[in-house]
């Protein structure tokens, strides 16, 4: 490109660079030589210019808190910009009075990458709440961009709004525009066969429980566990209370009692796995511990089917 202009040819250049650092990296297994590239790539490797490569790669620092808040910052300033430099273009003031909010153009390709990226920083910094609020205004602005319906869902399964997650992922199998539409269908299309596989596991394990199996069960959850998305928090949460369960049934309490470790590592309220934790704790012969998870659960939900009863027997038996 002799004769182009200093930002196209810098804009190539950055472009090729992407290109034989994502080449350059180790092949997982469903990642496939053609696979496109995710949108934060593109913002990491200067595609959107240097300072919005500073703040995307700052804003993931895993070292320094400090660091990753200023880059998240300095995501949100440059969305900001953009969308100043949107008003001025069709001659708005700025900032923009709430009368003319519905006047400001669609959002481009920039900014879509911008926010997603924003998004993922936010979810690798595990502000899974804020990244949701994030996702759900990329949604608002982007409705049928592939890529930020995957993301939303992604959010929404973090905070256990597995339903709402699971229809914004179906979505993104039919979005048809964004630049990066082929990454989310994808991205989606990976995660509901997932799904289908924790679905077939879980049968198999319900099968083998209700005809006493309850080692068989044990291993079918522990295969739907190994096919669940890292985001599917809930999901994760609950096959590990139900494993819990064929373990307890197998006599084998400190597994049970792991399992439900887990499963509260994810929701410190599960009710659930609070109770199946105290009734093993109990029939492992440690009452104190067994009260002090049966405490836990009546601050989560006194209602919980005989607790009151559950309680005088962890007391008796600790008098023992």
């Amino acid at each position: 490109l002799p004769e182009a202009p200093d930002a196209l040819l810098e804009s190539q250049q950055a472009f090729d660079r992407l290109a034989r650092a994502i080449s350059a990296q180790p092949k997982e297994p469903t990642i496939q030589a053609s696979q496109p590239f995710p949108p934060h790539a593109f913002v990491e490797h200067g595609l959107l210019g240097r300072r919005a490569a500073e703040a995307a790669l700052s804003a993931t620092n895993q070292q320094s808190m400090k660091i990753a808040e200023s880059g998240l910052s300095a995501l949100r300033q440059l969305l900001n910009d953009e969308h100043r430099r949107q008003a001025r273009e069709v001659g708005l003031e700025w900032p923009l009075p709430s009368s003319s909010l519905s006047k400001l153009p669609s959002e481009g390709p920039d900014a879509l990458r911008l926010r997603l990226t924003l998004v993922r920083a936010l979810l690798r910094c595990h502000q899974d709440s804020q990244a949701v609020l994030e996702a759900e205004a990329c949604v608002r602005r982007h409705p049928q961009s592939a890529a930020s319906l995957l993301y939303a869902g992604r959010c929404l399964l973090r905070v256990g709004r597995r339903e709402q997650g699971l229809k914004y992922l179906s979505a993104a199998l039919d979005g048809v525009t964004g630049p990066d539409h082929t990454w989310g269908h994808q991205g989606a299309s990976i995660r509901l066969q997932s799904f289908a596989t924790v679905d077939k596991c879980k049968l198999a394990a319900e099968d083998a429980y209700a005809y006493g199996d309850f080692p068989c069960a044990a291993l079918r959850y522990g295969d739907a566990l190994t096919s669940c998305p890292a985001d599917d928090k809930w999901g994760r949460a609950t096959l590990h209370a139900a494993r819990a369960a064929c373990h307890r049934r197998a006599r084998d309490f400190r597994q049970a009692i792991d399992d439900c470790d887990s499963a509260l590592a994810l929701f410190p309220k599960y009710a659930r796995a609070l109770f199946r934790r105290a009734a093993c704790l109990l029939e492992a012969g440690r009452p104190k511990e067994a009260i002090q998870t049966l405490e836990t659960l009546l601050r989560v939900d006194r209602k919980w089917p005989n607790l009151c009863d559950w309680l005088v027997r962890a007391h008796a038996q600790a008098k023992r």
